[in-house]
């Protein structure tokens, strides 16, 4: 661990905490908390990955009153005013102790045993900060951000202890080089859905999806500029599918590119009768909550957003997310997905309808991803894409078809087809550049890591870059033994498919 520089207040004497009976972790959470104590005491700064509703802040009030045993002082630093809310919330029922909360326009006392604070609001006060003590980062995926170093390195924590569902960068790759140095992965999706703790969900996806061909990639995703051309007009086509497929008319999340491109799908739902509202970062807090109180209340159906319900918002009678922002980044893609697959009284299953490609393109939110602290490699499956399990093996996808918005009941099975065939057209379309002198030799190697390959797949790859066919044999056996399963006959659906 870094050496830190040396607090310049005194630290508050270790007293034990008056008795108070917290919520109880669930066995899966108390197995994280007994692998962070013990990495913390191994000198290490872990991360620890947990899906989104599988109860990060239950982890981190835990992490709290833990290390206010050993008279520590902790400072949990997020990034949305929402999240540090619910966060002090749970710390005060978990221990029985009001956290004090550093916000915009706060006061705080800067040598309070537990702080919690966001991260904007640190970073015009770095020179007030206390030093020592212990970090929990919540949302630990905005690490690399300059300005959550700055409030790190000012903070210069004993302990650090990050939290995140999406270890990632937002060109996917690990988070390494921002301060923890082990990964403590709890239960996948899948696993959690199985038991209880997520939702199961049926997924609608369009059969002609919002074009997205030549749009700019910016920073791991799509250009919002050439975006919002691509869904101007749209907003009565996502009121009719909306209507079409959400039957029992769940509370909805509809997410689309821009501000104004919330605020036009609200204003079209609510002419069709429909109780809706915008909701954005610009808005004053109080309006905010009321916004946000309505919707758990029931009084609005359908709450449009483009970025303020992505992290950290707590609405489990979500139940439907409507994706009319067509994404490549599988951190904002699981983000989102995360709002409406939390357990909910009266809700048995998430119903999500995705207006984009990004269905087939990235995984579906019940798989595993193989995540990494490496900050050059990317975050991809953990093998096939998985097949979701629902009554009698299957998942009905969806229904009625529209001339403006064509939907269609699609199986998993068709939708990993549809994935890997897709694949196979990226590293076709590698070789073709290739040969043509567009692209280095090199690229070839880039892209045939990026997801699991069959065996023709690297022999063809072979003949590209002029390598021997024991080496493609090779590269084959490699990939089975690090247990990444080959596609399931894609030559037969590259077939077909032509």
């Amino acid at each position: 661990m870094a050496k830190h520089r040396s607090s310049t207040t005194t630290p508050a004497a270790p007293r034990p905490l008056a008795a108070h009976e917290g919520f109880t972790l669930r066995p899966y959470q108390q197995q994280l908390i007994d692998r962070c104590v013990a990495a913390l005491k191994e000198k290490q700064s872990p991360l620890v990955v947990l899906p989104t509703g599988g109860g990060k802040t239950p982890l981190i009030a835990e992490m709290v009153r833990l290390s206010r045993v050993t008279g520590r002082r902790v400072v949990v630093i997020c990034h949305r005013r929402e999240i540090a809310h619910q966060i002090a919330a749970a710390n005060t029922r978990h221990t029985g102790h009001q956290p004090e909360l550093a916000t915009a326009g706060s006061k705080p006392d800067w040598n309070a045993p537990v702080l919690v604070a966001m991260v904007p609001t640190l970073a015009r006060r770095l020179a007030q900060l206390p030093q020592g003590g212990v970090l929990l980062v919540d949302e630990a995926h905005h690490m690399p951000a300059a300005s959550w170093q700055k409030v790190k390195e000012a903070l210069a924590p004993e302990l650090l202890v990050g939290f995140t569902a999406t270890p990632i960068r937002p060109n996917g790759c690990g988070l390494g080089g921002v301060g923890f140095d082990v990964l403590l992965e709890g239960p996948s999706p899948r696993w959690l859905m199985d038991h209880g703790f997520l939702c199961d969900y049926t997924q609608c996806v369009s059969r002609r999806p919002i074009n997205v061909r030549g749009v700019r990639i910016t920073r791991g995703d799509y250009d919002t500029k050439q975006l919002t051309e691509r869904v101007l007009h749209i907003a009565g086509d996502v009121v009719k599918t909306w209507q079409q497929l959400n039957v029992d008319r769940l509370p909805t999340l509809c997410v689309g590119v821009t501000v104004a491109h919330a605020e036009d799908m609200a204003a079209a739902f609510r002419l069709a009768g429909v109780t809706a509202a915008a909701v954005d970062g610009s808005m004053g807090a109080a309006e905010r909550d009321a916004i946000f109180a309505a919707f758990r209340g029931g009084a609005i159906t359908v709450l449009c957003a483009c970025a303020v319900v992505d992290e950290g918002l707590d609405v489990p009678q979500a139940a439907c997310l409507q994706l009319v922002r067509p994404t490549k980044s599988l951190r904002l893609l699981r983000q989102l997905q995360g709002r409406v697959l939390r357990p909910s009284p009266g809700k048995d299953r998430a119903l999500l309808i995705d207006h984009g490609p990004s269905w087939k393109e990235l995984p579906p939110p019940c798989e595993q991803i193989r995540w990494t602290l490496d900050a050059t490699e990317r975050a991809e499956p953990a093998g096939r894409p998985s097949v979701l399990k629902v009554q009698g093996g299957k998942v009905e996808i969806t229904v009625k078809q529209q001339p403006e918005v064509e939907l269609g009941e699609i199986t998993p099975e068709e939708a990993a087809s549809d994935r890997e065939y897709h694949q196979r057209r990226q590293l076709h379309r590698a070789f073709w550049l290739v040969r043509n002198g567009k692209i280095p030799k090199a690229a070839i190697y880039t892209v045939l890591t990026r997801a699991p390959r069959s065996r023709g797949d690297f022999l063809d790859a072979a003949k590209v870059l002029g390598r021997p066919t024991w080496w493609a044999q090779r590269q084959f056996i490699i990939q089975l033994s690090l247990g990444i399963k080959p596609p399931r006959e894609v030559h037969q659906l590259f077939r077909r498919a032509a």
